[in-house]
């Protein structure tokens, strides 16, 4: 290994899957739509001067942000690639999830590192476990492996400086493409629960469709929020993009909408913020309005007005909206659902002083996995104007 880049035949990058420490880390649920799978894939690179370039399937990100906006590999797509492989534990036979599909190759730049093996880069392994695929093979109860294949799907690298002006990776000649070490010996385990024991979210979208970029009139969003459940239901929302605490728990608008130009096919660049404290900002126990109660024929609208980033208390991303262009809006595909919740009233759950709230919500929230959102609607249109 030398400063600039391997030496003959060496690997440029390897890459490991890593067992994170989230409390769902090795469990599957089928009917609770959760987005991170606390699996997580380390990318260790050797050189110390040079940029990298990691090609593969399953990569994703923004759109029309380039390499440097993807941060996660879908394990579906990297399953139906071959680049990874799942089996039952105890058995050796491989599940197959060919896709008709073919699927495209991304990449993602990794920067040089202070020395050899030193710390990898570390993105989210992330699915949607309530896609049909996954019932169509899983069984409730099981326990099943992933792994690195030895040679499915395609992975290489390549320096990032020898990246065609056009940006066409693809035709990198083989000469020029780096190889990529995989860690087959890793296995992670995931047990499957396929009971369908608790009550969906739902979440719509509601955007005027004209926007200002003058801020007047506000250019006002609203997420209507509902449950199937057939009993009364109290979600704790502290602690998320919908808290009252808005400028603790929101970053950034990307947290709650996914706009496309539809004139570029691009994402607005929306900014995020995030402060950094010596200790846990947020209270004690959360405020009494951000518990929310949700039950038959019951909707809470959620509602924020979209500002320039120098309006007091704002996210921004009202700047990032271009004059004259139409966009489509959708609510987030990876919004964060209400990980503390239970049945009940509002008022009976919230009796009491902060140590009766506290041990009552500690006991109930152990019990119920997070609530996440179902995501069934069209994309909402909006022009943008002076």
């Amino acid at each position: 290994m030398t400063a600039n880049g391997p030496e003959d035949g060496a690997p440029a990058l390897s890459l490991r899957l890593q067992k994170g420490h989230e409390s769902f880390a090795g469990d599957m649920h089928l009917y609770r739509r959760r987005k991170y799978s606390g699996v997580y894939l380390w990318i260790l690179t050797f050189n110390t001067e040079r940029e990298t370039t990691l090609v593969c399937n399953g990569l994703y990100g923004k759109k029309g942000r380039g390499p440097e906006s993807f941060r996660a590999l879908d394990l579906l797509g990297a399953l139906q690639s071959g680049l990874l492989e799942l089996t039952e534990v105890g058995k050796e036979d491989v599940i197959s999830f060919q896709s008709a599909e073919t699927l495209p190759l991304e990449r993602i730049h990794i920067s040089p590192t202070p020395a050899p093996d030193d710390w990898p880069m570390c993105i989210t392994v992330n699915y949607d476990s309530t896609k049909e695929v996954w019932k169509s093979v899983l069984q409730h109860g099981k326990t099943y492996e992933i792994r690195f294949s030895k040679n499915g799907g395609e992975v290489w690298a390549y320096y990032t400086d020898d990246e065609p002006s056009d940006s066409a990776f693809e035709t990198i000649p083989a000469a020029q493409r780096l190889r990529v070490d995989r860690d087959t010996t890793q296995t992670l385990r995931l047990t499957v629960n396929a009971e369908p024991d608790y009550p969906n979210l739902f979440a719509k979208l509601h955007l005027p469709e004209e926007c200002h970029r003058s801020g007047t009139p506000p250019f006002t969003l609203t997420i209507e929020i509902s449950t199937d459940s057939e009993e009364v239901l109290t979600v704790n929302k502290s602690r998320t993009p919908f808290s009252c605490e808005q400028w603790l728990d929101l970053n950034g608008l990307d947290q709650l909408i996914k706009c496309v130009d539809v004139n570029t096919g691009e994402e607005p660049d929306f900014p995020n913020q995030f402060c950094c404290f010596d200790s846990d900002p947020h209270g004690e126990f959360p405020k009494d309005d951000d518990f929310v109660e949700l039950g038959p024929g019951q909707v809470w609208r959620f509602r924020y007005t979209i500002e320039n980033c120098d309006a007091p208390g704002s996210v921004g991303g009202l700047e990032w909206l271009e004059v004259g262009h139409t966009y489509t809006a959708e609510i987030a595909e990876d919004i964060a659902g209400f990980g503390r919740w239970t049945y009940g009233k509002k008022e009976d759950l919230l009796k009491g002083d902060i140590g009766e709230k506290k041990s009552r919500w500690k006991a109930v929230e152990a019990k119920s996995p997070p609530l996440m959102f179902r995501l069934q609607e069209e994309p909402v249109v909006f022009r943008v104007v002076d």
